[in-house]
């Protein structure tokens, strides 16, 4: 009967238990009354009672948000902290209530609140330079000093003290890591390198900025050097590579010096600008003093140094960095803004490299400075590889549709030069910029150009031109792309005065090349082509005569003369004759001058002589315009029959496929003149 008797007790114990009261509890005295939390999330307890744990309750008394939490253990689970009521809306200067209860057995089985409220209340937003920082030197201005972080901030404001002097100065983040700032986030006036500064900060919680925490000394370092940031001990792609510094926190202005060992050359970039180049070009973005630096050329190695102005004085210049300009060329500075008015004679002239293993020049051009259309030289002198085909002409970038609305005039053309070694290109080179005329003239030619032809152009009344004959045909310079010429002819008398004026307009279409020449027993005769002009027995006058072009308007004037009386024509007595002339074959040697050649009106020398792939043609005025041609090989067999101009003749692919050997020309002028001449193929 006991032993049932203490079984049932035992049994029925828990049961007792589950029904217990929990007693009243809440925070202890020490937090209880307006406990002023020295952190956020300092920890406050409850007054222990016997129980399995507690239930927490916080109230916002500002939002009235509320939040509880259960714990566990009548010693572990009586003390808490704020950030586990995050749905209380913690925030800093804020009044908590804070009520606790106890529960035994279940968290069902809770005991009632206490008849005493408990307040605590939050501090203010308060933050420090982190200790780690303090009393230490920065390596950079740039360097990052970090602030404790603050839950809630919405910014922090650093606040500088200059030492010894006590001049102040703060800056706002607003955004960002907002606990962490720079010196160089001062400014430059304000913030100086090797000085002791003491450091605070306070943070803005709720609109409301709270009070600095502790001072802390922060000094600054001593002022840097700086250097090429890029490229230093390297190799430029172009001479106007932008040169890039680094950069300095608080420098006001940036130098370069650089050197060869022999000439030496300061860059001053305008300020703040930390970058210079070598050599600019007109239209880029880098502005400073000089603009350029004369001695810099491709294929060579400089020293640059970099110094920088800071506190109103420039320092030494930092360690020297090895560049080294790119193998290649550009236009000569002769060509810089160059004004071309013949497209075809006025040449463009590379500057000649002492890169290893060259094998050619190439060249291209950009119309206008917002072209990105590039257009490379592919005819005339880029026609075959040439390691001294240092030159071109504007004309060798047509044909005449390449250029801006098929008018090369009137034009600013951009002009690179990039070379071939080893059969590679290198990179396109500095640009130097010529122009054309947008209005050109020509003129009867006067031996400026001697490709065109020997002079025909006297300069004066007093000092004309004598012409051979009244049929003596006078050509102008070419004008690219013209269409027709317009030959005003003014008879002079014997003081010089004007008699009259005549005009002859030949198109091209008709005429071709041969548009660009004239007879003066051509004006008003009674064909096109006619010898019965209106000057036709005109002898012993001067004339001055000027061409104009559908291009622009008339040229300069230049004078010619009728010669004295009938000059009789001599035809040659057969063509062994001429072909084993001692005189003609010695002048028709390279080296020779071309005037040599002329032994008759009706000579004909084609240069060099032998030829290999190249060949060029002068002739007296009787062969001048569309001749009857043959070429015969050694067997007297023909090869071609070509009715045409000999400047046309001499552009034939046939001649350069032609195999080595002697040929024959025959050739016949319109008027019946007749005249052979040996070719030698080499």
């Amino acid at each position: 009967m006991v032993v049932r008797y203490i079984i049932f007790m035992f049994l029925l114990i828990p049961v007792i238990g589950s029904t217990q009261t929990p007693p009243l509890t809440r925070l202890t005295d020490v937090f209880c009354y307006n406990y002023n939390l020295p952190a956020l999330y300092t920890n406050f307890s409850a007054i222990k009672q016997t129980c399995d744990g507690y239930i927490f309750e916080v109230e916002n008394q500002t939002t009235m948000q509320s939040a509880s939490l259960t714990t566990y253990g009548s010693v572990a689970g009586r003390a808490t902290n704020l950030s586990n009521f995050t749905a209380a809306g913690i925030q800093y200067s804020t009044i908590y209530k804070v009520r606790v209860r106890t529960w035994i057995g279940t968290p069902a089985n809770v005991g009632g609140y206490s008849p005493v409220n408990c307040f605590v209340i939050t501090p203010s937003a308060t933050s420090k330079i982190q200790l780690s920082q303090c009393n230490t030197t920065l390596s950079t201005l740039n360097t990052p000093i970090y602030a404790d972080n603050i839950v809630g901030a919405q910014s922090f404001e650093y606040e500088l003290k200059k030492l010894p002097g006590g001049t102040i100065n703060t800056f706002e983040k607003t955004t960002g890591t907002l606990n962490a700032f720079s010196m160089a986030d001062f400014s430059n006036s304000f913030v100086d390198y090797n000085t002791t500064y003491e450091v605070r900060v306070r943070v803005k919680v709720n609109s409301v900025y709270g009070p600095y925490g502790t001072i802390c000394n922060i000094t600054t370092p001593s002022i840097p050097s700086s250097q090429l940031s890029n490229y230093c001990n390297g190799s430029i792609p172009y001479l106007n590579t932008s040169l890039p510094a680094e950069q300095v926190a608080g420098a006001d202005a940036y130098k370069f010096e650089v050197t060869d060992g022999t000439n030496t050359t300061e860059i001053f970039p305008n300020a703040p600008s930390y970058t210079a180049v070598l050599i600019p070009v007109a239209w880029a973005t880098y502005s400073g003093i000089p603009s350029n630096i004369s001695w810099v050329t491709y294929n060579m190695t400089v020293q640059i140094r970099v110094a920088v102005f800071v506190d109103g004085v420039w320092q030494p210049y930092g360690p020297s960095c090895s560049v080294t300009t790119p193998c290649g060329s550009r236009l000569t500075a002769a060509m810089a803004g160059k004004i071309i008015n013949y497209l075809h004679y006025d040449e463009l002239i590379a500057e000649t490299t002492s890169c290893a293993n060259l094998e050619d020049y190439q060249f291209r051009y950009r119309n206008s400075i917002l072209s990105n259309t590039y257009v490379t030289a592919a005819s005339g002198t880029e026609a075959s590889e040439s390691s001294t085909d240092n030159k071109v002409f504007i004309s060798d970038f047509g044909p005449i549709s390449n250029f801006p609305g098929s008018n090369p005039y009137g034009n600013d053309y951009r002009i690179s030069v990039r070379i071939k070694t080893a059969g590679v290109w290198s990179p396109w080179g500095t640009e130097r910029q010529v122009s054309t005329l947008s209005s050109p003239t020509t003129k009867i030619r006067d031996g400026v150009y001697p490709v065109a032809g020997l002079s025909q152009c006297g300069s004066s009344f007093a000092s004309p031109y004598l012409m051979t004959s009244i049929a003596t045909i006078l050509g102008s310079y070419n004008l690219y792309g013209f269409s027709s010429s317009t030959f005003e002819v003014t008879e002079l008398d014997a003081l010089g005065n004007d008699v009259i004026t005549k005009y002859l307009t030949r198109q091209v279409s008709t005429y071709g090349a041969l548009a660009r020449s004239f007879r003066l027993n051509m004006v008003e005769a009674s064909t096109p082509t006619g010898s019965d002009g209106y000057w036709a027995s005109k002898y012993n006058t001067v004339f001055r005569v000027r061409v104009a072009t559908n291009l622009g308007t008339y040229g300069d004037a230049c004078y010619v003369k009728t010669p004295v009386a009938i000059v009789p024509e001599n035809i040659i007595e057969s063509v062994d004759q001429v072909l084993h002339s001692d005189e003609l074959a010695s002048t028709n040697q390279i080296g020779n001058t071309p005037e040599l050649a002329f032994i008759t009106e009706r000579d004909v020398l084609f240069y060099p002589n032998p030829y290999t792939n190249k060949l060029n043609v002068q002739y007296t005025d009787q062969f001048a315009e569309m001749n009857e041609i043959n070429l015969r090989d050694m067997t007297g067999k023909s090869i071609v029959v070509f009715h045409s101009s000999l400047d046309d003749f001499i552009a034939l692919d046939i001649l350069k496929e032609l195999r080595v050997g002697i040929y024959y020309i025959d050739i016949y002028s319109t008027k019946g003149q007749r005249t052979v001449c040996r070719l030698i193929k080499g």
